[in-house]
């Protein structure tokens, strides 16, 4: 059975105050009125109140114990919840006029997902591991902060894995403070300079090789740079150079570069290739990478050097020249021919037959 009314249906209270209106011509239907408050509730089977719209202008979801889960009140502030037995624990909370937003709570971890086109999260931010995740498979993630002309300033590249600080206009910085606030560590785009240390903490430079050893030390104490290679060494032209190993003594040709030395006391003799042994150079110049064929001459310092004790026993201390075996040196016998031939000085023995000992190159 049905029927219908054309018009409104008014229902009023026990003085005649109009409580609830229904008005069939602007489909409105009005709640509260003449002195009273309206409250518009929906009821599910059981008679629990779910939905409930209140006059002080919330929304309320609740769940089947009529515990509101979600509301939404009249000045702008959101709520959201979860029960846990008799508990009941935050979920998301917008708190206005601070306009705050809160995600997760007691057991309930935060995350943000935003997408991409694809259904990708492509930002996400984890609450329960306070992580910020950029990017996707197929979507490279960036970070960019602009300056307030609208240039980017810093750009956290994903596809590179590069940070770009600065840029026209804005000069990029990177500075880093100690636990007393004091900047220790500037990269000033402006001039390109790297300041370490500050007054009362002094800046040290490190540099490790692949297996974890330090190498290279810039001491800020002791203003030193401390290498941990034994010889300085120099990039020369080689001739036959990929065939000429560590520890051969070089002599000076016609055209100005060097080759093996072939002969006893050789006045043209410029040093010995670095690296054999243990004893790595501690510093080269005139380095070129991509030049296949020079090598690195120890001028100074110790290195291992190819000996040749046939030509007589080799004690600590005694003073080498060039031998005619190729590529060795040997005990100076003869000081008088040994004059502008000396290599260095024996820093160990070898009684006889050729071999490989560390000496402190001196040419004389």
């Amino acid at each position: 059975m049905s029927e219908i009314f054309d018009g409104t249906v008014e229902i009023q209270d026990g003085s005649g105050n109009t409580t609830v209106l229904a008005d069939g011509n602007t489909g409105f239907l009005v709640v509260g009125g003449g002195g009273q408050d309206g409250d518009f509730h929906v009821h599910d089977a059981a008679g629990v109140s779910r939905v409930m719209i209140g006059s002080e202008g919330n929304i309320s979801l609740r769940d089947a114990s009529a515990v509101s889960l979600v509301t939404i009140t009249g000045d702008g502030q959101i709520f959201i919840r979860r029960t846990l037995g008799a508990d009941i624990y935050p979920v998301l909370e917008f708190l206005s006029p601070q306009a705050a937003l809160s995600i997760g709570g007691e057991i309930t971890p935060g995350t943000i997902n935003v997408r991409n086109g694809d259904g990708d999260d492509a930002v996400v931010i984890e609450g329960d591991r306070a992580a910020l995740f950029v990017g996707a498979e197929g979507n490279e993630g960036d970070v960019i902060v602009r300056d307030n002309g609208g240039r980017n300033a810093i750009h956290l590249d994903g596809n590179t894995a590069a940070i770009f600080v600065g840029n026209e206009g804005a000069e990029g910085d990177v500075i880093v403070r100690d636990g007393e606030g004091r900047r220790v560590i500037h990269l000033g785009g402006e001039k390109a300079v790297v300041d370490v240390g500050a007054a009362g903490n002094e800046g040290d430079v490190r540099v490790f090789d692949g297996n974890g050893t330090l190498r290279i030390h810039l001491d800020g104490a002791s203003g030193q740079v401390l290498t941990f290679g034994a010889d300085c060494a120099e990039d020369f032209n080689v001739d036959n150079a990929s065939a000429i190993e560590p520890g051969s003594v070089l002599v000076i040709d016609d055209t100005g570069n060097l080759r093996e030395s072939c002969a006893a006391y050789d006045r043209r003799v410029a040093g010995v290739v670095s690296g054999a042994g243990s004893l790595g150079p501690g510093m080269v110049l005139g380095r070129r990478p991509d030049a296949e064929d020079r090598k690195p001459v120890a001028l100074i310092g110790r290195v291992y050097c190819k000996v040749d004790a046939d030509r007589g026993a080799i004690a600590v201390g005694d003073m080498l020249t060039t031998a005619d075996t190729r590529g060795h040196a040997m005990k100076v016998s003869d000081p008088q021919r040994a004059f502008g031939a000396v290599i260095g000085k024996a820093l160990a023995p070898l009684k006889a037959g050729r071999g490989m000992i560390p000496i402190l190159v001196a040419l004389q």
